[in-house]
């Protein structure tokens, strides 16, 4: 269950960032696309969506704290005639992995899109699509066999391992064909779509359960994600997938997340309330294990940016505790994760905004697509399920791109 800030996208409200001589936002309903070769960012949140065009400028690391220096990019803007300069883009899931952040020329606040419906589903080899898993299947599965060994011999509590599918299309695929496809008007989850450079040739795409955090005024939420699981047409079976879900969850790495969050969140807080246990929440196609920690903010109050800064890595990134596990991951992992566990979001001039964790997600570069996806690896855990659950997530990525593969 994410949560809503009141005032966040809505179908009625156009924010611009813009002097006398900038080009006016597109008013709602949306006018025409961009033209190729600018790059966008599009937000798809449960309370609308927010399209951003163009770079006015990039925010780069203060190189004091190796964190963004938005307030100073914005404090410059705000001198030089920009009205209402807004911050978007992606916070890398570790100082490690650099993102991207800009201040666009124009942004506009929209109504939730309509649903898309997916394109036909072919057999890829059939439709000029070449498929390739890394690492193949069987070392996936020996990855997590040996971080199942570690976590036995009680070095590292939990692991999350990532696998990726390299794909090469017959033409180039459209980020926002894509994006599409994902949303589904009746689920609150989040997706999204950042280009990655300045002219829109590289692009991640990518869906957002977790909600790493939004601010609006003094309000504060984060929502740890404990795990998800599809939902079936047939009642029982559904009832079933949820009971599952909340049996068989990592608790003990969700716990040790959601005290992590409350503990970041505490020297900024006034009141904070942290959940004694995660909540089952139905959406309509996912169950979602979650807790919400919300507190007030105390004055002065830090941007979403900076306690999006704070409290990332999200709670499924690497694993328990996260340091000792993102060394696992680097030993084991065979494959570039892309920027699965990454942060995407949003922050305006007032501080105000929210930022949700891409999991799983796409690398778009032309005809080259890069699907990432990764599994909690606890005690209990089977690598044959580990390679089943990451298989069923790389199956509606490429359902929505209209290709049937075996991942």
């Amino acid at each position: 269950m994410t949560t809503t800030p009141t005032g966040a996208p809505t179908d009625s409200t156009v924010g611009t960032d813009r002097t006398e001589s900038s080009p006016e936002c597109l008013a709602s309903p949306p006018g025409p696309a961009p033209a190729p070769g600018v790059a966008r960012s599009v937000l798809v949140l449960p309370s609308g969506e927010l399209h951003a065009t163009g770079v006015r400028t990039t925010v780069e690391p203060d190189p004091a704290t190796g964190r963004a220096g938005a307030a100073a990019v914005v404090a410059r803007l705000h001198a030089e005639g920009v009205a209402d300069p807004l911050v978007t883009g992606v916070l890398g899931a570790d100082d490690g992995r650099p993102g991207r952040l800009v201040v666009p020329v124009a942004w506009e606040r929209r109504a939730r899109r309509a649903p898309a419906p997916p394109p036909p589903a072919r057999d890829a080899r059939a439709a000029g699509w070449d498929v390739r898993p890394e690492p193949a299947p069987p070392r996936y599965a020996a990855a997590v066999h040996r971080a199942l060994e570690l976590i036995a011999d009680g070095e590292v509590g939990s692991v999350v391992l990532a696998r990726a599918l390299a794909l090469v299309a017959p033409r180039p695929v459209d980020p926002d064909e894509l994006l599409s496809a994902l949303v589904d008007p009746d689920d609150d989850a989040s997706a999204v779509r950042v280009d990655l450079d300045d002219r829109g040739g590289s692009s991640l795409v990518g869906l957002g359960d977790e909600l790493l955090v939004a601010r609006h005024g003094d309000r504060v939420v984060s929502a740890p994600l404990a795990g998800t699981a599809w939902r079936s047409a047939d009642p029982d079976e559904d009832v079933r997938r949820g009971r599952e879900l909340a049996a068989q969850a990592d608790l003990t790495t969700h716990a040790v997340a959601v005290a992590r969050a409350a503990e970041r969140l505490a020297p900024w807080c006034d009141h904070l309330d942290v959940p004694t246990a995660p909540a089952l929440v139905p959406t309509a196609r996912r169950w979602r294990l979650v807790s919400r920690v919300e507190g007030r903010l105390r004055v002065p109050r830090p941007t979403a940016l900076e306690l999006a800064e704070v409290l990332r890595p999200g709670a499924g990134t690497w694993g328990d505790p996260p340091e000792v596990a993102r060394a696992v991951v680097d030993d084991l992992e065979q494959a570039d994760r892309g920027h699965l566990g990454a942060a995407a979001g949003w922050c305006a001039a007032d501080g105000d905004g929210e930022w949700v964790v891409t999991a799983p997600c796409a690398g778009i570069r032309g005809r080259h697509v890069r699907l990432s996806a990764g599994a909690l690896v606890a005690a209990g855990c089977r690598p044959e399920t580990e390679l089943a659950g990451t298989g069923a997530t790389f199956r509606t990525l490429l359902a929505a791109l209209g290709i049937e593969s075996t991942p």
